[in-house]
This record gives structure tokens, sequence and C-alpha cells, in this order.
């Protein structure tokens, strides 16, 4: 189809008042599995025609239907709709009627992003089908797979988390934490940004949880990884690191420790970068500076809280 007819039918698609079938219940022919710009239009103009016109939903399911490839095309859609359900609902249905193959339940799983929440339930349907896939895969071949179902689990925990299955994240965090510690203990140095990073998502839903101490000691894990990370690549992981401290503060004022030595050092990293990069870092630093000056009154450390003071002042 010619990009003059589809722009055609798509400002008539804007344009209706009312269904009309006879005009787009053709377009799934018309589209190839790579045409992305044409269906990512079609999928926009049918999301947007959708308050009004019954029948937009509908069209979208024969689409996909017919083309189940562009359904993370569908996806950047809902991301760029003020009616992403008109799209969600029918991606929806598609994830769970048809056999969707490894290679498109990975794209479908890469164009989902975190937090979203009208995309969090598909998100957890997505990534279940794909880590159930892809522990078939490592059942056959651990050295080939293994690696990308730690990662779909890690995915997996997040999104979990976000629809509130605190428990079943905790559980696809720890499975892939045990993966990347196999995987590490071959090749420390090529696995230790990913075990690193699934330690601090099983702090992350361990916190969740409220298991605040095993939250702390994830972190407490996490962070030992990322300093020598840090120490081989700072412009890397210098930032991680910081972040990290501040979650660790976060972490230990949770389970009633003290967490103004972690702070501290967080605001020592950040004053680092600040000076490098203010633009980014400054405002940071200026909230931590009034959370450690505050911390430090609380504890009765009047005199050093002062002095906190007066340097971001």
């Amino acid at each position: 189809m010619s990009a003059d007819l589809w722009e055609r039918l798509s400002a008539a698609v804007r344009d209706i008042p009312a269904p009309r079938d006879d005009l787009m219940v053709e377009l799934p022919s018309h589209l190839e599995d790579d045409d992305e710009i044409a269906a990512f239009q079609a999928f926009t103009d049918l999301a947007a025609s959708s308050a009004h016109w019954t029948k937009a939903c509908d069209h979208i399911s024969e689409i996909l239907g017919e083309h189940p490839r562009l359904a993370p095309v569908a996806v950047t859609a809902a991301l760029n709709s003020e009616q992403p359900e008109a799209l969600v609902t029918p991606l929806t249905s598609l994830v769970n009627s048809w056999y969707l193959s490894l290679d498109l339940l990975s794209a479908l799983s890469g164009s989902i992003p975190y937090g979203v929440p009208y995309l969090n339930e598909l998100a957890v349907i997505v990534q279940t089908d794909l880590t159930k896939a892809l522990r078939e895969q490592a059942e056959h071949d651990p050295d080939e797979w293994l690696e990308s179902l730690a990662l779909s689990l890690k995915h997996l925990s997040v999104h979990l988390g976000d629809v509130g299955h605190g428990a079943d994240a905790v559980l696809s965090a720890e499975e892939a934490v045990a993966i990347c510690r196999r995987l590490a203990r071959t090749d420390i140095e090529t696995y230790r940004p990913l075990l690193a990073d699934v330690i601090d998502d099983l702090a992350v839903a361990l916190q969740r949880t409220e298991r605040h101490d095993r939250a702390v000691e994830c972190q407490q894990e996490a962070i030992a990884h990322y300093r020598i990370l840090a120490a081989t690549d700072p412009d890397t992981y210098v930032p991680i690191l910081a972040d990290m401290l501040v979650r660790l503060w976060r972490r230990l004022t949770a389970a009633g420790a003290d967490g103004l030595p972690a702070l501290a050092e967080a605001v020592g990293t950040y004053r680092d970068l600040a000076a490098e990069t203010p633009e980014r870092y400054v405002p940071l630093l200026a909230d931590l500076l009034k959370s450690l000056a505050d911390g430090l009154k609380a504890a009765g450390r009047d005199e050093e809280a002062l002095a906190v003071q007066r340097a971001t002042s």
C-alpha cells in the first residue's frame, strides 16, 4: 500500500463519527511484517478512533492476528497513545491465545518498559512465557541460554513486583541470582556486572516484602561487586556505586540500623561526580546533604550536622 493511501486512510479514521467497517476491514491484508512505519500509523490512528468507533479494537486484533510480528510496534504505539487500552487489550489476547516464537517474545519483552501501569499485566504474561521458553532452551544447551534465562528472570521479578506479586518477585530474583553465581564461578570478570545487577534486584524485591535484613545483606553484596567494577571502569560504575550507597542507606534505615555511614559515603561520591558534571549531580547532592544533616541532628550529632549545613550554604 502506498504512503499516500495510508495517509488518506489515517485521516479518514480520525474523522469518522460512527462505525465504518467498509473503510478499515481490508487494512490487515495490506500490511507486511516489516512495514513498521505503516503499522505504527495504523495502530496509532485506530487507538485514537477507539473512543468513538467501537470496531477499532476489532481491527487492531485483526492486524495482530494476521501479523503477530508487529506486536512490538503496537506496544510502542500504546506508549504514545492517549487510548493505550485499545491496543493493550488486543495485545493481551494475542499473547494469551497464540503460540509466539522465542524471537517474538524477546522482541515484545524488549518493547515493554518497567513501571507503566497499563502495561504491567501484559509485561508479566509476556515475561512469564519468555522465561518458560528460555528455561526449555537452557535445559538442552545451558552454555548458550543460561545468561538469557537469568536476564528474563530479572525482568520477570521487576514486573511481578510492579503488579504487587512480591513473593513471586523474590523467587524469580533468587533464581536469577543463583544462575548468575553459577556463571560467575566460570568467568567472574564477564559476569560480575550481571551478578551485581541481579543481586540488587533481589534486594529491591526483598525490601518490597519487608524482609529488611536480607535486603541489607544483598545490597551490601551488590556494593562489594560495584566497588570492584568502579575501580576498573570508574566512568561507568562510580555513578552506579553512588546510587547503590543511597539504596543501602535507605535499606539500613528501614531495618532500624544506622545508615548514616553509607549516606556519608554516598555524599562524598556524589560530591566528586558533581565536580565533574554539576548540571546532573548538584541537585541530587543537595538533597542528600540535607538528609545527612537531618540524620546527624536526629542522632544527636549536632556539631557534625551544623558542619554539613554550612557546607550546603
